[in-house]
């Protein structure tokens, strides 16, 4: 891996409270919405080859079987995907959930607006903090009850090298969340880097 995409300590606490922010933002919504409370882990962060996603999915995502969402962001140089994995436990019980706050909707259907109701708080949290305007597009479902190899088989992996960030979402009284993960392209990287530096330098 390439010693020039990497993130200095400053770099990656930066980031991660960033991250914090925005997820704290997005999670507020999400609870609103379903009436309960949400309880949001650590972000990890760290720098992955397309060889290796799929380990480092495995490692950081609960479950084998998944269903998942994709949404692209872009906006002043910086520019990647939000892609949202659900457990078959946790897609069921969001359904149930949605239901008690009077939202008729399947399963598939449950998913998407809930992907679109984190995506939205990542992608415009995480913008706003370093003075970006990131515009989200579609959120598309791009696996139903997959294996996380039959996901990433299916989805063309373009980069060499990318940043991921991972957030997991938790229900208060249930067993299951959902993880967001942020995968951000090389050339992405150093842009962000310098948007980094320019906060780091303001504190």
């Amino acid at each position: 891996m390439s010693p020039s995409l990497s993130l200095s300590e400053d770099q990656r606490d930066c980031l991660q409270e960033i991250v914090n922010v925005a997820m704290g933002q997005a999670g507020e919504s999400l609870a609103q919405m379903l009436g309960q409370f949400v309880d949001l882990s650590i972000p990890k962060i760290c720098l992955v080859e397309r060889d290796g996603i799929r380990d480092a999915l495995s490692e950081l995502v609960e479950g084998d079987v998944v269903s998942a969402t994709r949404q692209g962001f872009d906006g002043d140089r910086i520019h990647g995907d939000a892609i949202t994995l659900y457990s078959q436990s946790c897609s069921s019980q969001l359904q149930s959930l949605l239901k008690q706050q009077g939202f008729e909707h399947s399963e598939v259907e449950g998913i998407l607006k809930v992907s679109s109701i984190l995506n939205e708080g990542i992608i415009t949290g995480v913008g706003s903090q370093i003075e970006a305007v990131l515009t989200g597009g579609e959120v598309k479902l791009i696996a139903e009850a997959k294996s996380l190899e039959e996901l990433l088989k299916q989805d063309d992996i373009p980069w060499e090298q990318a940043l991921l960030v991972k957030i997991n979402y938790g229900l208060e009284g249930l067993a299951a969340g959902c993880d967001l993960i942020l995968l951000m392209p090389e050339p992405v990287i150093i842009a962000l880097r310098n948007k980094l530096d320019e906060l780091l330098e303001d504190l």
